[in-house]
């Protein structure tokens, strides 16, 4: 269990809704990573291929 799990009812309403905001956020923010890594990924194959 994390640290948010243990202390989630201690917070009130307000701050549990930031902290799901972030939480959200921070999904997006590594799904977009991944997506990124993903495209350079095939870029650079791409390129290995036209000079092999």
């Amino acid at each position: 269990m994390n640290f948010i799990d243990r202390n989630w009812h201690k917070l009130d309403d307000e701050t549990r809704k930031k902290v799901q905001e972030l939480l959200a956020s921070a999904r997006e923010h590594e799904e977009r990573k991944k997506r990124l890594q993903e495209k350079l990924r095939e870029q650079l194959e791409k390129m290995g291929r036209r000079q092999g």
